[in-house]
């Protein structure tokens, strides 16, 4: 089983970015795009619906449309924030066998079974969350309304840290699964998650510090260009967003192709990884 190596997996990651950087931030624009767009058609619905004088039924189903509007865009958005990262992977990692178009396709086609995934995923960790909570609060449902309420708070302050490296753990463990469905052109997650869990076996550690790290650095890089570009709009307005749009652009097709470049360190360095890859496109 061949070692982690974070050196290695940065490397990967920049070499990408110097090669296809552009083409990744054309799948991240196409996002944006289509995010203000949809943004745009809200805006004109709700100023159009507020010009209107409605009774007070009529409004309050409005209100629910418009809740289930909201969630439709959550999902919308969701959906093309998947397709975006496996485009990415897909024309990165196919070894030029997937031009911009193909593997956007690959991207949209496979962005919903992932997410749903996903879902699956974060659905189980709180199940999870919520039984460990629950001797918490069944013990403080037998006192009175202000003791229940700080035995969960305890149960939470204590089970955060447990939860996030659980968290963490899984994300070691999993985070392979977009780059290997996308060498592989699959379309199905749960193979994703297999192979990526027999990858990262012997790895976990080095990976969760990884990602650790990773996640750390990009953190603190955002929360500097927040700072230091929030101060503009008192020059210019909307200055802010046009000075930080280019940098959270750049950040985000780094961000991306992190997962791509732990897949080369990881997997793509091998030689069983190169006949497996080359025999599937053949």
């Amino acid at each position: 089983m061949q070692k982690f190596d974070m050196g290695r997996a940065w490397t990967h990651c920049v070499a990408l970015v110097r090669h296809d950087g552009w083409k990744v931030a054309g799948f991240t624009l196409i996002v944006y795009g289509a995010v203000i767009l949809l943004g745009m058609v809200g805006v004109f619905l709700f100023a159009g619906v507020s010009a209107m004088d409605f009774g007070l039924e009529t409004m309050e189903r409005l209100a629910g449309a418009g809740f289930a509007i909201v969630f439709f865009a959550v999902v919308i958005f969701s959906i093309l924030l998947f397709t975006s990262y496996f485009a990415a992977w897909r024309l990165t990692l196919s070894n030029g066998q997937d031009n911009f178009a193909g593997s956007l396709l690959y991207g949209l086609m496979a962005a919903v079974p992932a997410m749903l995934a996903t879902l699956l995923v974060f659905a189980v960790l709180g199940l999870a969350m919520a039984l460990m909570t629950l001797p918490f609060g069944l013990g403080a449902g037998l006192g009175s309304d202000m003791a229940g309420a700080a035995g969960i708070a305890v149960a939470l302050s204590l089970l955060t840290i447990p939860y996030l490296v659980l968290v963490l753990f899984l994300v070691a463990r999993l985070g392979l699964c977009g780059p290997i469905m996308a060498v592989h052109k699959s379309y199905n997650p749960f193979f994703g998650f297999r192979r990526s869990w027999k990858a990262t076996r012997g790895n976990t550690g080095m990976l969760m510090l990884y990602v650790f790290l990773v996640n750390l650095i990009f953190g603190f890089v955002y929360l500097f260009v927040t700072l230091l570009t929030g101060g503009m709009d008192a020059f210019v307005p909307g200055l802010s967003v046009i000075l930080s749009f280019p940098v959270n652009i750049a950040l985000g097709v780094v961000y991306t192709l992190i997962p791509a470049g732990m897949y080369l360190a990881l997997i793509g360095d091998t030689g069983w990884a190169r006949q497996d890859v080359e025999a599937i496109f053949e």
